[in-house]
C-alpha cells in the first residue's frame, strides 16, 4: 500500500464527513439530495478503495481523527455565517461499518 492510496483514503472520508455534517446539522432541504448524492459516491469510492488495498482498513482508526479535522473545519468555514452548529467531537460510531452503512440523518 503506497502513500497516494492512504492520502485518497484520507480526501474521500474528509469529504464524506464533511457532507454527513452538511446532511446531518444543516437545514437547507434543498440541498439534502445533492449531499446525499455525495456521500453515496464517497462511500462506494472508500469501498473500492478498501476492497482493492485491505491494508488500509488499518490504517482507518489512526487517520479518522485528521479527516474528522479537517471535513469540521472546512465545514465551519462554510456555514458559519449562517449560523449553524456543529459538534466538536464525531457523535457516531467511527468504525468502517458504520461511516459506510448507516444514515445517521435518518
Amino acid at each position: 500500500m503506497g502513500r497516494s492510496q492512504r492520502k485518497e483514503l484520507e480526501i474521500r472520508l474528509a469529504t464524506l464527513l464533511a457532507h454527513l455534517l452538511q446532511r446531518m446539522y444543516v437545514n437547507m432541504p434543498d440541498c439534502f439530495n445533492g449531499w446525499e448524492n455525495t456521500i453515496r459516491g464517497q462511500r462506494l469510492q472508500i469501498e473500492v478503495l478498501l476492497n482493492n488495498y485491505p491494508s488500509l482498513k488499518s490504517y482507518w482508526d489512526g487517520h479518522f481523527s485528521d479527516a474528522w479535522r479537517f471535513a469540521l473545519k472546512h465545514t465551519r468555514k462554510e456555514y458559519q455565517s449562517k449560523g449553524f452548529t456543529f459538534p466538536n467531537e464525531w457523535e457516531s460510531g467511527r468504525d468502517i461499518n458504520s461511516i459506510l452503512d448507516i444514515d445517521f440523518w435518518a
